[in-house]
């Protein structure tokens, strides 16, 4: 066969996965233009059958002898004992913020383990979130959390079932068995500096942010899930998009921006709109992919990266203690040290992870010039993959797309299984063991961070969301707190038409991306009517299904249950110039449902309280937290005593609903009516990460844009918590690929 010919389909065939373009062949969810069998090469070769699987296909050419695929699998969640501790444990974690603490070597059995849910037994880190933002607690004190990953089905879903106080006893003796082993195993006295506990479950990663079994990653991050086998962002909707962590590349804060990124571009090339401010990377070389990223986003200026260096520490068998570098040279270094029967082999493999990286940097110089490598610019990019001598290399990357994990590719470079073991550490990032995840995936997230630098950011997590947000809001934008999707309308051209909210009011749409989960987007809120019929499509009903008969439960909130007369933060925003309430167990109660707002706020309101119930009082103070409201309403009336509301809100009159829905609730209307209608070009259901990137990059680009968001503030996952003094994370450890300077 000709090699020029197979490249060439090897790059529509990437290109069907949205990894190279967002042209004409990823906006119709194709995975090549090519998909009839009778079609033959332009010179003559055979036609190429080994292209990413097509997410939309003619359903009339379908036959009963098709196989139907599998329920695609969801992905771990996690286990989290947050703390705030009135000790400096900094030397522990040797001037990084990040231990791994592993019983044995061999990850595949820890994993058994977490599948079977023996937190006894199995590998938990630690997380130092003071050593690398000291604002993330006072002077002299930590803010340490405790995570494992664990299953959402374990003990009836938590003793749910049975109960809140069932759930909740259960969750705090778990957190007491992890405080106890970081105790013994790595943080002495730790038990005896507690001030603050906060346990966040599979079930509280559920609440948080709707995503089913509480997964972190979206899909589970496994060869058959990942990369061009991952769902793209186009869905069998014309104008319907998704991002996030159910969609390609996947997993992780990194990732998922990058999926908003590509779901804009996708609709620019739609509007035949052309990036005009493109940032172009001078060499191929350059380090930091993400720079890139955050500079398009219009987010570098907004936040303050922190390099770190270590990038984690080990703790092995026998208290071994290993400090990886953050330097991919000064990693090999220390690896062949350890291990000098497998330096060859550790040469091997970091060159071997060097070129499929320069792949993966050409790959991404093309898209950030908005250069089309299906069509007009694939002879350029052919060209640049030769000229850098790695037109074998693209060809593997191929093959690695396909099947292949990570322990299969280590299997040809090394075999000291304790030397595997380390290097395979980092495959917990991308919630899978060795044998299960993508070894592609794992190369990626590996030279993001050891070549292109390892990161936290002043201010948590929390800082980037809102720094996005911002972007939208000064572009003209808008972020709807306290919004839920109910429901996306399709008309009868086929297109979406609006996103409704579960209080009726709509939001009219010429494009809609979903960072909800891509099932609830798909098969819920959609419907599944509209899924292609082709059993081996990504977006067959039956591969969505796997969560269909699961009971749902209403989700709780990042809740506490402290010693008693330990005081916990409520975190609202009603009063001006109030940051935080400190309230006793006395008179609050954790969880969902359980607030008393009248038992306190008896004289508040005009002694109305009588007309309002809890729910409505969430909605403008909201639960454990709360947006501000709009800039322009009246908050005379509250803050003078004279009742919340006068009959003409001091003075100030509304036009339009929305106008009034921070405290207003519209009441639910029929299907197919409105209760008040606000038209955009896009409208972004969920302000995770990959909804704000895409929104961020949308509004910059001239677009009208709202995100609205159930919850009652930005971020998803990428966010963070107080709790009194401390600061938490709901999930990051680390970024990666923000150094802005030239590799080695």
């Amino acid at each position: 066969m000709n090699a020029k010919i197979s490249v060439s389909r090897l790059v529509l065939a990437i290109c069907g996965a949205c990894v190279l373009s967002w042209s004409s062949a990823c906006d119709d969810g194709q995975s090549s233009p090519s998909t009839d069998d009778t079609e033959t090469d332009t010179q003559g070769s055979d036609v190429e059958t080994d292209t990413a699987p097509e997410t939309v296909l003619d359903t009339d050419t379908q036959t009963d002898t098709d196989p139907a695929l599998p329920p695609l699998e969801v992905g771990y969640s996690l286990l989290t004992v947050c703390l705030g501790v009135d000790h400096d444990y900094g030397p522990e974690f040797g001037g990084g913020h990040d231990i791994i603490v592993n019983p044995i070597s061999d990850q595949e059995t820890m994993y058994d383990w977490i599948r079977d849910s023996e937190i006894e037994k199995m590998g938990y880190a630690l997380l130092n979130y003071t050593a690398v933002d000291p604002s993330a607690a006072p002077a002299g004190k930590n803010t340490i959390c405790i995570s494992a990953m664990l299953m959402y089905d374990w003990e009836d879903e938590w003793h749910w079932n049975e109960g809140y106080q069932a759930y909740e006893d259960f969750k705090h003796e778990l957190a007491l068995v992890l405080v106890d082993r970081a105790e013994k195993d790595v943080l002495p006295g730790l038990s005896t500096h507690v001030e603050v506990m906060e346990v966040m479950t599979p079930q509280t990663m559920k609440g948080f942010a709707s995503n089913p079994k509480g997964s972190i990653f979206g899909w589970h991050m496994n060869p058959e899930q990942s990369m061009n086998n991952r769902m793209p962002a186009q869905t069998p909707i014309e104008n319907l998009l998704l991002a996030g962590a159910w969609t390609f590349p996947g997993g992780g804060q990194s990732a998922v921006l990058g999926s908003g990124l590509l779901a804009g571009f996708s609709i620019l090339a739609k509007e035949n709109v052309v990036n005009d401010d493109p940032v172009i990377i001078p060499e191929v070389e350059t380090a930091g992919q993400n720079v890139v990223v955050f500079k398009k986003l219009g987010i570098w200026d907004k936040v303050k990266p922190v390099h770190l260096d270590p990038m984690y520490r080990i703790i092995n068998p026998g208290n071994v203690v290993i400090d990886i570098p953050a330097d991919a040279d000064e990693y090999a270094t220390m690896l062949k040290g350890r291990f000098p029967d497998e330096s060859s082999g550790i040469d091997a493999l970091w060159a071997k992870f060097r070129r499929i990286d320069r792949v993966m940097r050409i790959i991404f110089h093309f898209q950030n010039e908005g250069k089309d490598t299906s069509g007009p610019a694939l002879g350029e990019f052919l060209a640049a993959m030769e000229a850098a001598g790695l037109t074998a290399d693209l060809l593997e990357v191929q093959e690695l797309m396909t099947s292949t994990s990570l322990s299969e590719f280590l299997a040809d470079y090394i075999s000291d299984p304790e030397l595997i073991a380390i290097i395979t550490q980092l495959s917990g990032f991308a919630g899978s063991g060795p044998d299960d995840v993508s070894a592609l995936f794992f190369i990626v997230i590996w030279a993001n961070y050891h070549l292109g630098g390892y990161f936290y950011f002043e201010g948590g997590s929390q800082s980037v969301s809102h720094a996005l947000a911002e972007v939208i809001e000064e572009q003209g934008g808008s972020v709807r707190l306290n919004t839920r999707a109910a429901r996306i309308d399709i008309g009868q051209d086929g297109l979406a038409s609006r996103v409704v909210t579960d209080d009726g009011l709509c939001y009219g749409a010429r494009y809609v991306i979903s960072n909800a989960n891509a099932p609830a987007t798909l098969l819920e809120m959609v419907g599944e009517e509209y899924m292609p019929k082709d059993p081996t499509s990504l977006f067959h009903p039956d591969r969505l299904r796997w969560q269909q008969g699961e009971k749902k439960y209403p989700g709780t909130p990042l809740d506490a249950d402290p010693p008693e007369g330990m005081e916990i933060d409520a975190i609202t925003a009603a009063t001006p110039g109030v940051d935080s309430a400190r309230l006793t167990q006395a008179n609050h109660t954790s969880g969902l449902g359980k607030s008393n707002c009248t038992g306190c706020h008896a004289t508040a309101h005009g002694n109305n309280l009588a007309h309002y119930t809890d729910a409505q009082c969430t909605t403008c103070h909201g639960q454990n937290g709360s947006p501000t409201l709009p800039e322009d309403h009246a908050i005379d009336g509250c803050a003078n005593g004279k009742g919340c509301h006068p009959t003409v809100h001091g003075g100030r009159g509304y036009e339009v609903p929305t106008d009034c829905r921070a405290c207003h609730k519209l009441f639910p209307v029929a299907q197919g009516e409105c209760g008040a209608t606000d038209d955009y070009d896009v409208v972004i259901i969920g302000s995770g990460g990959g909804g704000l990137s895409a929104g961020a990059f949308l509004a910059q680009h001239g677009m009208s844009v709202v995100v609205i968001e159930q919850h009652h503030r930005v971020g998803g996952y990428m966010s963070g918590f107080r709790r009194g003094d401390y600061r938490f994370e709901v999930s990051l450890h680390a970024f990666d690929a923000l150094l802005d300077e030239p590799l080695k």
